[in-house]
């Protein structure tokens, strides 16, 4: 049988080619460091936070297991909740934080990896972003419902959306992550430790 019969159909639609994800091991062994370094990257699965906070209207982010790549996806719950409206109160919305240790202060690149999903309002899904004590900052990917991007998407199951992050200074840093819409999935998240381009 053909790796993907479909692929005829697809391929005008692709920006690249498709590949398979890799197989993951059926152990059953769950063990895992809460954040992993290999070659200058920072990699979280979803789960792996040190907390999480309700929102104003009683919201949270809530793990959904077997979901993902990682297997351990989060997203915001109730998915009935309203976004949050652009310059709303992004401070009140849920969040999740995630302790990461850097060697040095620097511009680097975080990298989200999303499930395609659609947005249950509008068409762009969205979050806010804050390290330490920053305001929260928008991070925002549009949808594009059947364009290439979207395709690329549902073949590979990943959408990744990009953001800089400002580090002033080695050590210890709390990363917060703040359900604005409740169509936002997340799988897993990466920091570039060697590029700041977005």
């Amino acid at each position: 049988m053909a790796e993907e019969p479909a692929d005829g159909q697809w391929s005008s639609m692709r920006i690249s080619n498709w590949e398979p994800p890799a197989a993951v091991s059926a152990s059953g062994d769950n063990s895992r460091p809460a954040a992993s370094v290999a070659h200058r990257e920072i990699v979280f699965d979803a789960d792996e936070f040190e907390q999480t906070a309700p929102g104003l209207r009683g919201e949270e982010w809530k793990c959904i297991p077997g979901l993902g790549h990682s297997g351990n996806a989060i997203a915001v719950f109730p998915t009935t909740v309203a976004p949050i409206p652009a310059g709303g109160a992004i401070a009140q919305a849920p969040q999740v934080a995630y302790a990461v240790d850097f060697e040095r202060a620097g511009e680097f690149r975080l990298t989200v990896e999303l499930l395609p999903t659609h947005a249950l309002s509008g068409s762009q899904l969205r979050f806010a972003i804050a390290l330490g004590d920053e305001s929260p900052r928008p991070v925002v990917m549009d949808v594009n419902d059947g364009g290439p991007e979207w395709a690329l998407g549902v073949l590979a199951g990943s959408r990744l959306v990009h953001a800089p992050l400002h580090v002033a200074s080695p050590g210890r840093h709390v990363l917060h992550i703040f359900g604005v819409d409740a169509g936002v999935v997340i799988d897993r998240l990466r920091i570039d430790l060697q590029t700041s381009q977005i």
